[in-house]
């Protein structure tokens, strides 16, 4: 691992505002792979995929997407630990971070635990409502401070700084996402409650 600190230049900048831009793309791409290997057909848009046929709603296809940007945070340290990339590395690790943690700010204010993929999953496997929320939301920020563990150890401040403004763009350019979704996409609503039994009965 390296031991090195993260240079926030204008490399790492440039791969974090590309990524932050496909941020919501990719978690809806880990969603479709999995239902994609199942064989079942899909609504693909900016922030949702939802099986055509509504009784095919799969546990694992939920979990796609938080697994999608777990897997490409480990990505991100294998590219810092064994590539001179260090700059994407730590994008990488950032934007897939910030993808499930502003989210989790934004439903913790609206108070909609139920209806996002955390949520959900829990739910379906009788688990207390906020588990996922925890084991996922623990991974995220641990796996950023561990990436810039070695900026920590120097002047504090300033990185906490470059942190604080990389939450705010990265939260500024998901609101922005949400402007062709509405104008693009339509979204698609269904009985969260019948679903989840669906589910716990296969």
């Amino acid at each position: 691992m390296h031991k090195k600190p993260i240079t926030i230049n204008k490399y790492f900048r440039t791969w974090f505002v590309v990524l932050s831009l496909l941020a919501r793309p990719i978690h809806e791409f880990g969603h479709w792979i999995v239902y994609k290997i199942y064989g079942i057909d899909v609504y693909f848009t900016l922030n949702q995929v939802v099986p055509k046929d509504f009784s095919s709603f799969k546990l694992l296809g939920e979990a796609g997407g938080p697994l999608i940007n777990v897997f490409l945070v480990l990505v991100g340290f294998w590219i810092i630990g064994r590539t001179r990339f260090k700059e994407l590395g730590a994008a990488l690790i950032v934007t897939n971070s910030l993808s499930r943690l502003v989210p989790y700010i934004i439903i913790a204010l609206t108070n909609s635990w139920k209806r996002n993929d955390e949520g959900i999953i829990a739910l379906v496997l009788n688990l207390n409502l906020y588990t996922f929320y925890i084991i996922f939301g623990c991974f995220f920020v641990l796996s950023i401070i561990i990436c810039f563990r070695a900026n920590f150890q120097g002047a504090k401040k300033p990185i906490i700084k470059q942190l604080f403004h990389m939450f705010i763009i990265f939260t500024f350019i998901l609101l922005i996402l949400d402007i062709p979704q509405n104008i693009f996409f339509e979204h698609y609503n269904f009985d969260l409650d019948e679903i989840i039994r669906y589910m716990q009965g296969k």
